[in-house]
């Protein structure tokens, strides 16, 4: 657990162990799972900024090396996908699971999108696009394709030079280093028996190995620093990281989706947040943007859950009312 305070202070606290690398920390690397998809949102939109992709471009513009089947967008307009609506899951695609590799590296995400041979893995377009809020990893997959189609260049090394490295994330990638593979965490599944590590398929929707201090990092980037660093960090512009935390699509209930972020307005305050859960893991993560803090909270077991969302719940109560 960490939160971290625009001013400086920081609050740690671990418990239990990390398998083999030993005892839980702050810097013990966990495979970040759909919180992978901030730190992709940010290299999207570095793109953007720079007139490689659009937001507002149907994306088949940009994508020259696949196209969607039309028995899987039956009666819908794929023209109306957009980069917008992928970032902000409005794009109508279906339920999308591909899983674990199982000791295989990962599929490309060419491979992933040609698939149709399980259905669960088959990826869909199920409701019009732009017309109501689907959560599904396989708008990111396109996404990722969109990426490495317009540049010419593998995702995880784009994301690496636009993103991870100038904000300084030197514990995170979307690849498993040597170096990472030496510090990350066992997972255990729901009775504590150990699973060995294994990337997602789904590399750009959640292929991020990263840390505490780097989720830290990356959550504060959206508000301004304590030494007057602008939102985004050069990274992205206060601009677009405005839009990033804008309502991009409406969810039931209070809460709206940005881009890569899902938002909460409560007691004056902006909450952006994401959590991540499969098999082994569970982690949340989310900052306030009038008061500059931001929290993290990572396990590496299914277990996580019971003690992940009680320890958030109490902290944010804490910090609505006190990190003023």
């Amino acid at each position: 657990m960490l939160v971290r305070f625009a001013g400086g202070p920081e609050i740690r606290q671990c418990f239990g162990t990390a398998g083999t690398s030993g005892a839980m920390r702050t810097d013990t690397v966990c495979q970040a799972l759909s919180l992978s998809k901030s730190a992709t949102t940010l290299c999207a939109l570095a793109l953007v900024e720079r007139g490689v992709i659009a937001l507002d471009e149907p994306v088949w513009r940009r994508i020259h090396s696949w196209r969607m089947p039309r028995e899987r967008a039956p009666g819908f307009d794929v023209e109306q996908i957009t980069l917008r609506r992928l970032l902000s899951h409005g794009a109508g695609f279906g339920s999308f699971e591909p899983g674990y590799c199982d000791g295989e590296p990962p599929p490309s995400a060419l491979d992933l999108l040609r698939r149709d041979d399980v259905e669960e893995q088959t990826f869909r377009v199920v409701a019009p696009p732009g017309r109501t809020h689907r959560y599904a990893a396989g708008s990111y997959l396109l996404a990722e394709l969109l990426m490495e189609d317009a540049t010419g260049t593998p995702f995880p090394s784009l994301v690496r030079e636009l993103v991870l490295q100038p904000l300084g994330m030197r514990s995170s990638d979307y690849t498993l280093t040597p170096t990472l593979a030496s510090r990350l965490a066992t997972r255990y599944d729901g009775e504590n028996r150990a699973l060995p590590p294994s990337p997602l398929k789904t590399v750009a929707a959640s292929g991020m190995y990263t840390t505490a201090e780097d989720l830290a990092t990356l959550l504060a980037a959206f508000a301004p620093g304590r030494n007057g660093e602008p939102p985004g960090r050069g990274v992205i512009s206060p601009a677009s990281c405005a839009e990033m935390l804008s309502t991009q699509s409406v969810m039931p209930g209070e809460s709206t989706c940005g881009f890569g972020l899902y938002l909460r307005r409560k007691r004056s305050d902006l909450r952006y947040s994401h959590a991540g859960r499969y098999g082994g893991w569970y982690s949340h993560a989310e900052g306030f943007l009038r008061r500059r803090v931001v929290l993290v909270v990572l396990s590496n077991g299914d277990r996580g859950i019971a003690c992940v969302d009680s320890i958030v719940r109490e902290l944010r109560a804490t910090l609505y009312d006190l990190a003023l």
